[in-house]
């Protein structure tokens, strides 16, 4: 007589997320009912050193090189966090805990973030649960860039944080452009200034300048570039361009001081010792009132068919 196999014990099972417009109800709900997000700091879990050096390419061996003094991370506090990135045409999302990309999905087909995001997050909510890791924050690209894409993806953070009580980090997008050349590049000069550029139609780019301390040198700013944009800088010392909006000015700032460095994209992954950094010195953000970067005041075009009519 054959005797009966032993049930396997179940996984938890993970928590279906809302749409993106149950999200955004709830957030409308929390900013009437006056809600604020309650900065609570969570103790560590293991209580010992947090490595600095991580496997964040999920699916490979390839190692990360330590994280560079420019991102200062604290030892013992290092989490689980959830980022979101949506402020171009590429939509991405990770999954981090402790210094280590678990989980990352991108698109680069377009802007397809109102489609594809939702089930991005819920399959990286689903790996946590499933994998029985508690969420401690979710992090998002605050611009600028796209209105309709940071408008999604800051939606979506918004909802998962006050659904699950998480706290909200915010990450000025044009840093989280510089997070992979001050972990990848070893070629860049140490005093060279790093300018991340992303598009903003025509001549025009949303820009800032930083040291490789991530230091502000010039503030963010809509800029329309011509022969003589950055020209007083580039006489001093090298500066390094990349973005999809430094794609179009090579062939502009022809400065021999001017760097291009190309594929550089904004991506969810790319946000990790940001976000870490800045959940270790509890600069979280209110769920309920928080608005992304914008720069720039949306304008909606006009129909051609009511221009013409």
């Amino acid at each position: 007589m054959q005797s009966k196999p032993q049930a396997l014990s179940k996984s938890p099972q993970p928590i279906p997320l809302p749409s993106l417009k149950q999200m955004e109800k709830s957030v409308t709900k929390c900013q009437r009912a006056g809600t604020r997000q309650k900065n609570i700091p969570k103790t560590n879990r293991k209580g010992d050193s947090w490595p600095l050096t991580s496997n964040c390419h999920p699916g490979t061996t390839t190692p990360v090189p330590p994280f560079p003094m420019s991102f200062n991370i604290p030892t013992k506090t290092m989490s689980c966090i959830l980022h979101i990135e949506t402020s171009t045409d590429v939509c991405s999302v990770a999954l981090s805990q402790d210094g280590v990309c678990l989980h990352e999905e991108i698109d680069t087909n377009g802007r397809r973030h109102a489609e594809i995001l939702a089930p991005f997050v819920e399959e990286a909510v689903s790996f946590a649960d499933s994998h029985a890791i508690p969420l401690d924050a979710v992090s998002v690209s605050a611009g600028p860039g796209s209105y309709t894409g940071l408008r999604i993806g800051v939606s979506t953070a918004k909802g998962l944080c006050y659904g699950r009580d998480l706290k909200l980090i915010s990450i000025p997008t044009l840093k989280v452009l510089c997070t992979p050349i001050l972990l990848y590049r070893e070629d860049i000069p140490d005093n060279a200034l790093l300018c991340p550029m992303i598009d903003a139609r025509r001549m025009e780019v949303y820009t800032a300048i930083y040291d490789r301390a991530l230091h502000e040198v010039v503030p963010t700013d809509a800029v329309i570039v011509n022969e003589n944009s950055f020209a007083e800088i580039l006489d001093k010392q090298p500066v390094f361009f990349f973005g999809n909006g430094a794609d179009k000015c090579r062939d502009t700032l022809k400065h021999p001081n001017a760097h291009f460095i190309e594929g550089i994209v904004p991506k969810a992954s790319s946000m990790l010792p940001l976000a870490e950094r800045a959940l270790a010195l509890n600069e979280t953000e209110d769920v309920a009132y928080y608005e992304p970067f914008y720069l720039k005041q949306f304008v909606a075009g006009k129909s051609r068919n009511l221009l013409n009519g």
